[in-house]
Formats: C-alpha cells, sequence, structure tokens
C-alpha cells in the first residue's frame, strides 16, 4: 500500500494498460523525460495512475493537433517484431492492432457498405481465410491496409469513431482523409495473397511467366488506396466516404503523384508520379490505374467504405475480445480506457488539445475534467449527442480532421480549400517567411506548450485560459468547441486527489520554444528546467544532431555541443525530421518540476503531477548496419 497525502490507495492499471499499446506507440523522453535515469530517476514514481482514494483521480489529455495523426498507422520501414529485418510488407505472424478483428474474416456488402465478420479465420497465426471462406478478408490483414495513427488512437481512447451507434449495433469507420498525400497506399505481392483477400488469381507475370525473377513488376500483385474522395469542395466540410480503392497489379505509388493522390484514371486523368523503375529500383507503375484493372466488390463496385461492424454476437468470443467489447445490458459495445475508467466516477477525465486557428501557440481546454457519464449513456453503451456549443472528449476527437485541403485543385491556398499554404514551406512562421498563425492550419506542433497550459489548468493560477494560446476554432471547424469553464479542478474537498496527464504527441514537435515562460508557477526559465534534466542524464556538454543549439543556428541536422548557458533547454529542431521548425525539449524541464514542486500555492498538502507520455513513432526510416561493437545507422535528414 502507498499513503499519499493522508488518502490511502492501491495500485491498479491504467499504467500498465499503456504499456499494451500496438507496437507503433512508444513512450518517450523526448516527450516528457519518462527514461530519465541516475540520480533523477528517483523524483519520478512508477506508481500508476489510478489510486482508488476518497477523491476521484484527476486526468488531463494532452493532445497535438497535427496533421502527422491522420499518417498510416503501419509504415512498412519498421521491425515489427525485432528478427533484424525491415518489413517493407505484411508481416502474417504479427497481430495489427485496429478496428478489424484479426482473428476474423469479412465480407464487404456494397449495400451495407460496411465489412461484416463471416467466420472465424484459420491457420497457424489465425490470420487466413480460406476453405468455404475463400471469399473473405483477412481482419488482420484489413488492419495493416485501412488503418491511420487517428484510427489507433481513438480505439485506445474510446474503442473508434462510430457511424452507426445504436443500442444493438455498432459500427465503426476509418478516420477521413483528404487527397492529398495523407491518401496513403499499400502493396501486397505474397504467396498467401488468396488467403488474406477474396481475390486469387493475381499473381501471373505476364512478362516473365510468374513471379520467378524475384522483382515485383509492375504487373504483379494487388495495390490498396485509402482516401475520402471528392472533386469539389474542401476537406473541413467534406462527406466524402472513407474509401478503400483495389486494383491488381503494383501501383505501391499510387498516393506518389504531384497532387491528387488513389485516383483512378477516369477520374482527373492519369497522374504521373515518374517513377523510373531502373533508376528508382521500385517497379510500381508510374500512372494511376484504368478502371479496368479495378478489383471491385461483389455488387461491381470499385471502392469499398472503410465500415466495420463490431461486437455482433455471432462471432463474439470473450476469451479473444480483439474488438474491446463490455456488455450493456444485453447487448455490447466496443470500449476504451475512458469507458474502462471514466464511468461511474472511477476516474475523472479533461482534454486539452492544439488548435487551428492559432497552430504555433499552446492549447486549447476542450473540456474540463469530469465523470464521462455526461457523453456516454451508461445503461446501453451509445455516445450522447452533444449539442454544437457542449464541450466533449469524444465529439472533439471525432470532429478532429484535415483543414484546408481544396479539392477541386487539389490544394491548400487561399481561395480553393479555404487555406493560405503554399507549397514546400521551409517555415510557416511569418517571421521566417510563411504565411503565419493560423495558416496552414493542420501544421504545427507545438507540444512543449500544449503541455505548460495543461498544467497551468491543474493549478488554476489564473482561472481562465492562457491569452497567447486561447482559440475558437467553432468557424473551422463545426462543433469544435472550447470550454471556458476554468473553474478549479482542485479545491479543498479533493485536494488529496492524484493528478495525471497523458500526452498524444503527433511525433514530431515544432514551434514550441518560444512561449513556454512558466511564471507565475516558477521564477525558473523554462530552458533553466530543460538543462535540470540535461545534467541529470548526462547530456550537457556533449554533441547532438540538432538544428540549433542557441549559437549555431544554421538548421542543418549537424553534430552541436549542448554547452551554453541552458544547455539541453538551448537544443532546437528535432533531427532527422524537422531541423528547420525549432521544436524543443522544454516539456522534459516542464515535467520534471510539476512532479517535484507543488503547484499548488493556495491548498494544504503537496499536490504535484505525474506525465506519461504515448508518442507516435517517428515517420522516417532508420537503417541499422552491424559493425564490430555495435551498430551504425543510416537515416534521412530534411534540409
Amino acid at each position: 500500500m502507498k499513503i499519499s497525502k493522508t488518502c490511502t490507495g492501491f495500485l491498479h492499471g491504467l499504467a500498465l494498460s499503456m504499456a499494451l499499446l500496438p507496437a507503433l506507440w512508444s513512450t518517450g523522453a523526448q516527450a516528457v523525460g519518462s527514461n530519465l535515469s541516475g540520480r533523477l530517476m528517483a523524483q519520478f514514481t512508477s506508481t500508476p495512475i489510478l489510486t482508488a482514494q476518497v477523491a476521484a483521480p484527476l486526468v488531463l489529455i494532452a493532445m497535438s493537433l497535427d496533421h502527422q495523426y491522420w499518417q498510416k498507422a503501419y509504415n512498412d520501414y519498421s521491425d515489427l517484431n525485432g528478427d533484424g529485418v525491415v518489413e517493407r510488407s505484411y508481416l502474417n505472424i504479427f497481430e495489427y492492432y485496429g478496428y478489424f478483428h484479426a482473428e476474423r474474416c469479412y465480407i464487404y456488402s456494397e449495400n451495407t457498405k460496411m465489412f461484416t465478420a463471416v467466420g472465424v479465420a484459420t491457420g497457424t497465426n489465425q490470420h487466413y481465410c480460406e476453405g468455404a471462406l475463400s471469399a473473405a478478408w483477412s481482419g488482420n490483414f484489413l488492419n495493416w491496409v485501412t488503418m491511420t495513427r487517428m484510427d489507433i488512437v481513438r480505439k485506445i481512447l474510446y474503442g473508434g469513431q462510430r457511424s452507426t451507434d445504436t443500442p444493438t449495433q455498432t459500427t465503426l469507420e476509418r478516420t477521413f482523409l483528404p487527397g492529398d498525400a495523407h491518401a496513403f497506399a499499400k502493396y501486397y505481392n505474397g504467396p498467401d495473397i488468396a488467403k488474406l483477400t477474396p481475390f486469387d488469381t493475381l499473381r501471373t507475370d505476364t512478362l516473365n511467366g510468374g513471379n520467378n525473377n524475384g522483382t515485383d513488376d509492375s504487373d504483379e500483385g494487388i495495390s490498396f488506396c485509402n482516401i475520402s474522395h471528392a472533386t469539389s469542395g474542401n476537406s473541413q466540410t467534406s462527406t466524402a466516404l472513407p474509401l478503400l480503392r483495389v486494383a491488381k497489379a503494383n501501383y505501391a505509388l499510387w498516393n506518389a503523384n504531384e497532387r491528387r493522390q488513389c485516383t483512378w484514371q477516369d477520374e482527373f486523368g492519369n497522374n504521373s508520379d515518374s517513377n523510373v523503375s531502373v533508376e528508382s529500383g521500385i517497379y510500381a507503375s508510374a500512372g494511376d490505374p484504368a478502371d479496368t484493372f479495378a478489383l471491385k466488390t461483389p455488387s461491381g463496385s470499385r471502392d469499398h467504405v472503410v465500415r466495420v461492424e463490431v461486437c455482433a454476437a455471432t462471432y463474439f468470443d470473450e476469451n479473444r475480445d480483439l474488438e474491446n467489447c463490455t456488455e450493456y445490458g444485453p447487448n455490447r459495445k466496443p470500449e476504451g480506457l475512458l469507458q474502462t475508467y471514466g464511468l461511474g466516477g472511477l476516474m475523472q477525465f479533461g482534454l486539452l488539445t492544439g488548435s487551428y486557428r492559432k497552430n504555433l501557440s499552446g492549447g486549447v481546454l476542450r473540456k474540463r475534467i469530469a465523470a464521462l457519464d455526461d457523453e456516454i449513456n451508461t445503461t446501453d453503451g451509445t455516445f450522447k449527442t452533444l449539442s454544437t456549443s457542449t464541450p466533449g472528449i469524444i465529439k472533439t476527437l471525432n470532429a478532429m480532421r484535415i483543414w484546408g485541403y481544396g479539392y477541386t485543385n487539389g490544394t491548400y491556398l487561399l481561395g480553393d480549400g479555404g487555406d493560405d499554404c503554399n507549397f514546400q514551406l521551409t517555415d510557416i512562421r511569418s517571421t521566417g517567411g510563411g504565411p503565419g498563425e493560423g495558416k496552414c492550419a493542420s501544421w504545427g506542433n507545438p507540444m512543449s506548450e500544449i503541455y505548460l497550459e495543461a498544467i497551468r489548468y491543474f493549478a488554476s493560477t489564473t482561472r481562465a485560459a492562457t491569452t497567447a494560446f486561447d482559440a475558437d476554432d467553432s468557424t473551422y471547424i463545426a462543433g469544435l468547441t472550447r470550454d471556458t469553464n476554468w473553474a478549479a479542478p482542485l479545491t479543498t474537498t479533493n485536494a488529496c486527489a492524484s493528478l495525471s496527464t497523458i500526452v498524444f504527441n503527433a511525433s514530431v514537435s515544432s514551434y514550441d520554444e518560444d512561449q513556454t515562460n512558466p511564471s507565475p508557477l516558477t521564477s525558473s526559465t523554462a530552458a533553466a528546467l530543460t538543462k535540470t534534466v540535461g545534467d541529470g542524464e548526462g547530456i550537457t556538454g556533449n554533441n547532438y544532431f540538432i538544428g540549433r543549439n542557441g549559437s549555431l543556428i544554421d538548421e542543418f541536422c549537424t553534430a552541436k555541443p549542448l554547452s551554453g548557458a541552458n544547455g539541453l533547454g538551448d537544443a532546437l529542431g528535432l533531427c532527422p525530421e524537422a531541423p528547420t521548425l525549432r521544436g524543443s525539449y522544454h516539456m522534459a524541464g516542464l515535467a520534471h518540476w510539476a512532479h517535484t514542486n507543488d503547484i499548488s500555492a493556495t491548498l494544504s498538502g503537496v499536490q504535484t503531477v505525474r506525465t506519461f507520455a504515448v508518442s507516435l513513432q517517428t515517420g522516417l526510416p532508420v537503417i541499422q548496419v552491424p559493425v564490430t561493437g555495435g551498430l551504425v545507422k543510416i537515416l534521412p535528414a530534411y534540409r
């Protein structure tokens, strides 16, 4: 037992639940200093978030609102099973996390426009659909093909985004993807195609008499592309359905065209990605597939809507409940961490995210910390319909999408999608030649500033949002509201409640170094607090690949010494992805301070905040070359 602030508690499992996240997630010292070692480690706690107390634990989810959430969940250049070999395509021995049950087979119906389970998968790993199920899709394969990072976040937190939500039926749908490079392609040419998809006549290499030359030629295999397709309108208001397009042959670069992605030749003409196979080594077609190459649904449509019925009774197995189903009366509903711990007052949750209007500055409180019963009907598990002005966690996360893309011209230019975002900007701040705050609205990840606003909310020093961060996004996305009720989450009646922040970071922090002044919480600067972390980690004085170090500001990924007055606190520009975007490590210093200092000057006892990080893996591949005594890592660096 642990005694804390006169409140007796027992260890429970939200932290353990976080440890069970799928392989694409990792906790990172970059985000909150959770990997601190040496003498600083004793100042961090291993106690899980949940402790049974007189006062319910308070948890604030702090999330970035950056376009990186709308990228494919499985990147096809990671070593998923740790065998030293990079998985460049689907790996059948790996269980992919997502909306589909990995051990079920699905049939797509054009009538209902969704996938429905029709049987239990077979094979050594229970991922194959064969025999009587040969016309079905493997659920494990569909997770690899269709899931995005945002889908994973939504499933972890509340079971997934629902397109149908009645007491007796639940249908989940993949997130909205505009027609730019967020639409993504997958390619597969394994010998088990017929066991993973309804298609079994595709391994004909007309040039070489079969796949006997070791090369995925342009006329082999199956290609998939995920998009929400439209010919006009913009991404923020479009009602385009989440589509999966399937074509025979190798169109692995289907989403690598100059402007519009995942299109058929008859939609916008034959777009070309200009691939020259003998030079690139990628034997994919350089143009879009024609309709004659489309692999169609049983009723003849070339588009599959990525929706799936979940928690149906027919093939439910409580011992392999990969859909996270929970009984509500006679029926079942998918749930996530919010339902598991938020219903019935076991814990209280709030949400703070980045914004579109101030995409380079801080974060906005979307819902103050409260019980979750105001969002979910506890009798049947359905989500409550909230008004456009009523704050909500689930409502907010469902509303988030890419903003400002115009389908007519396929750009983010002013007058097309509504944004003012030109091509190939190296800096979207006006001081760096870019359009400035509120433009390129889906770009910008000021994670340290978002985190600082979360700590300010817990501390309740001002009883209001920070002026420089406060933003009304309701004119950007309908129903995307902010909570103006900054009533103190901590009072004399719950002063002993444990305080935790769960940080979801879209991978690469940016533009978060200039508004991290923690006053009046402390007189120290964020840079100085971060130096304390660097000192404890043995970072201070050593060389690291960063864009800037306080004196060297070339914004190239070159080794620079962290030997200035603030050490790690002066490091800006995360390498190799974003050396020009001034992402900082200030969150590490702020998190360490919040965990080792009393954040409330008015309440009795000591109130500290524990920080848990869920950071998406980098979007860049790393090539590891074994050498004597270790590894040499080769990775691309942005310039």
